[in-house]
């Protein structure tokens, strides 16, 4: 009952939980799915009903969510906590945070869905929120990858930015 309110949530320190959560989670390389999907649905509940959740517990997170990306039972509620990260904190913080992520990426699974995952915030916060030039020149060192899944992805990104943008994504 607690739960479903949000009673409990207005006083945690989430910094503190989510930064435990990322030691024994993300830096200890959890290979139990089950375990990691629990992970990311405490961080996106924290995100979502504390308003004490800060973007110094964002950083804590971000990159062990980036890297899940690319796994397929893990992609839905790491996309779902990555949002809520962004609405919580800001989509722009949460992207800055996610490109070096993204970059260092060798599986191209993993660049292909964090592109679509930057679609999606694009398309639901808007482009205007995010750095437009600095989003575009990421997604033009994408579109030099080999994988075609991963050109497609930042075709589809750059198609979107376009819509939002106008012709204004040129310059």
């Amino acid at each position: 009952m607690a739960r479903e309110k949000g009673e409990g949530m207005e006083h945690p320190i989430p910094e503190a939980i989510v930064r435990l959560l990322a030691k024994a989670v993300v830096d200890k390389k959890e290979t139990n799915f089950q375990v990691s999907a629990k992970a990311f649905e405490a961080v996106h509940a924290l995100a979502e009903k504390s308003p004490k959740f800060t973007k110094r517990a964002a950083h804590w997170f971000v990159g062990g969510l980036v890297e899940k990306l690319g796994d397929a039972k893990l992609r839905a509620p790491a996309n779902d906590c990555l949002l809520m990260i962004a609405e919580a904190c800001s989509p722009q913080f949460v992207l800055s945070q996610a490109y070096d992520h993204i970059s260092k990426q060798k599986s191209p699974k993993t660049q292909e869905n964090a592109l679509c995952w930057i679609n999606t915030l694009a398309s639901e916060f808007g482009i205007r929120l995010l750095k437009a030039k600095q989003l575009l020149d990421f997604t033009k060192t994408l579109l030099e990858a080999s994988n075609p899944g991963v050109k497609r992805a930042a075709v589809d990104l750059l198609a979107t930015m376009r819509r939002q943008l106008g012709p204004d994504v040129r310059g």
